[in-house]
C-alpha cells in the first residue's frame, strides 16, 4: 500500500537512523524539515531516494547541510525522475552549493528546487539563478 504523505518533521531523524526509516516505504511525499540530516543523513538517504519511483515531493528545510549536501542532491536528480518539488530551504547552501545547481541544467529533470531568498547572495549568482528554470527562490519570514 502506498503512503500519501509522510511527515516526520522535526523527530530528530539524523545520520543514524534515516536510512532504516524508508527502506521499503513508497510514497508520494516525504517531509523531513527541522530533522539534524546534515550531508551525512542525505548520503544516507541516497538509495532511497534514487530507488524510489513513487516519491513527487521532498522536503528537507532546515535539515543542516551545506554546498556538499547539493551535489548529492543533484546526483539524486539525475537518477530519479518522478521527483517534482525539493524544498531545501533555510539549510546553509553557500556560493559553491549555488554554483553545483548549475549541473542541474545537464539533467532531464522537471523538479524545482527551492531555496531561500537572503541565503544566497543573488548578484554574485546572478547568472546561475536566473539561467536555471529550476530554481524557485522565495521569501522565509
Amino acid at each position: 500500500k502506498q503512503i500519501t504523505q509522510l511527515n516526520l518533521s522535526n523527530n530528530n531523524i539524523n545520520s543514524d537512523n534515516s536510512p532504516q526509516l524508508f527502506q521499503t516505504m513508497h510514497m508520494e511525499e516525504l517531509i523531513l524539515d527541522e530533522n539534524p540530516l546534515g550531508v551525512i543523513g542525505l548520503m544516507m538517504l541516497s538509495k532511497v531516494i534514487t530507488s524510489n519511483a513513487t516519491i513527487k515531493k521532498l522536503s528537507l528545510k532546515k535539515t543542516n547541510f551545506d554546498g556538499m549536501g547539493v551535489n548529492i542532491i543533484i546526483s539524486w536528480l539525475k537518477k530519479n525522475q518522478t521527483l517534482k518539488e525539493i524544498h531545501l530551504e533555510e539549510n546553509s547552501i553557500d556560493e559553491n552549493g549555488i554554483k553545483s545547481f548549475s549541473m542541474l541544467s545537464q539533467c532531464a529533470t522537471e523538479c524545482k528546487v527551492f531555496l531561500s531568498k537572503g541565503k544566497v547572495d543573488y548578484e554574485k549568482n546572478k547568472e546561475i539563478i536566473d539561467g536555471n528554470k529550476n530554481l524557485v527562490f522565495i521569501s522565509v519570514p
